[in-house]
């Protein structure tokens, strides 16, 4: 299948799910990958490649970089793949763990607090693990 069918399934499914989309270009580099995902606090960097093409060289590089420095950087050649990336953005949310509302994320105090029920948890995991603490003011 060629890259822009499939590229086009990944922004027509992030629109869809309300996710935030953008195409990426390096200024003064090459090798960005093509988009990148903003949705439910988690930010993924994502390669489209026509169905068994691998990435080049440099770019591979250059997603080894971006992985070095703590980013998520997929490599995606199928429609599956797309569907398979929002699946496991609905399972990784920031949505309360109580009423299922947004959440604010305060990265410097470590917390998450529920838009709706202001619960506030303290937020020590990775992005997707359950809370260790909760609490109300």
């Amino acid at each position: 299948m060629r890259e822009s069918i499939i590229e086009g399934y990944l922004v027509e499914r992030a629109l869809l799910a309300g996710a935030e989309i953008r195409k990426v270009k390096w200024l003064g580099r090459r090798a960005a990958p093509d988009r990148c995902i903003m949705f439910k606090g988690v930010t993924v960097w994502v390669e489209t490649k026509s169905t068994g093409k691998k990435p080049d060289p440099h770019q591979l590089r250059e997603h080894e970089r971006m992985r070095r420095a703590g980013q998520t950087v997929l490599v995606i050649d199928t429609l599956e793949d797309v569907d398979h990336l929002f699946a496991l953005f609905k399972k990784t949310s920031n949505d309360c763990p109580e009423c299922g509302r947004g959440m604010l994320l305060f990265s410097s105090h470590k917390e998450k607090i529920c838009n709706d029920c202001r619960i506030i948890y303290e937020w020590n995991l990775n992005a997707g693990q359950a809370p260790l603490v909760k609490y109300q003011r």
